[in-house]
């Protein structure tokens, strides 16, 4: 990920945005007060969301942005300082994994450990939204890392590792929101949404 780019994006941008519809969408999957970790929690408007209902550790290697965060903190809610795709940090036994707009911020190898990784944790669900490749901007030029994800090659991943799909999309109209760059302009990029459930094991390279 390009961490120069999020720590100046999140040091303009470190107050929490309204919760993503992606992290009220997955609630139909979870029961209350189970614990959710979230890879790459950026300024915490999921997590913080989250933690009305659950118990969840939110992630991200912004660390300026995550000391702004420890603010939050209570005995619902942690955020640590890691890079989700190389996790160092000791964590606690939880039930559910989330990634909204992370997967498409990696490298496919990066992405690959990821998805072992959370099958290797035994995590009940693994919930997924990043960029598609159907999306229009695909071969604009982005100031940051971008990679766009095809959902039948990482449908497939998933279940080679030994994941069940309970649910799986691609859409517009998922992540309507107003650019930080133009105010008077509203996105609304085609996205993936995924359900993964913990299946049986396998591995994928």
């Amino acid at each position: 990920m390009n961490l120069n780019y999020w720590e100046n994006y999140y040091k303009a941008n470190h107050e929490p945005f309204p919760p993503s519809s992606f992290s009220q969408f997955i609630l139909r999957y979870i029961n209350e007060d189970e614990s959710i970790i979230d890879l790459g929690c950026g300024n915490g408007r999921d997590s913080l969301f989250f933690k009305k209902f659950l118990y969840v550790v939110g992630m991200d290697q912004c660390s300026d942005q995550i000391f702004r965060l420890k603010k939050h903190e209570d005995h619902r809610c942690k955020f640590i300082v890691d890079d989700f795709v190389n996790i160092k940090t000791p964590l606690p036994r939880m039930d559910h994994a989330y990634s909204r707009f992370t997967l498409h911020a990696i490298t496919e190898a990066a992405e690959n450990h990821v998805l072992n990784w959370v099958f290797e944790n035994r995590f009940k669900y693994f919930f997924i939204e990043a960029r598609s490749d159907k999306e229009e901007i695909t071969g604009v030029v982005s100031d940051h890392y971008r990679r766009f994800i095809n959902i039948n090659k990482i449908l497939l991943k998933l279940l080679n590792i030994g994941f069940d799909i309970e649910y799986a999309e691609v859409a517009k109209g998922f992540s309507k929101y107003q650019t930080v760059y133009q105010k008077n302009y509203i996105d609304d990029p085609t996205l993936i949404r995924i359900v993964a459930k913990l299946g049986d094991s396998k591995k994928v390279d």
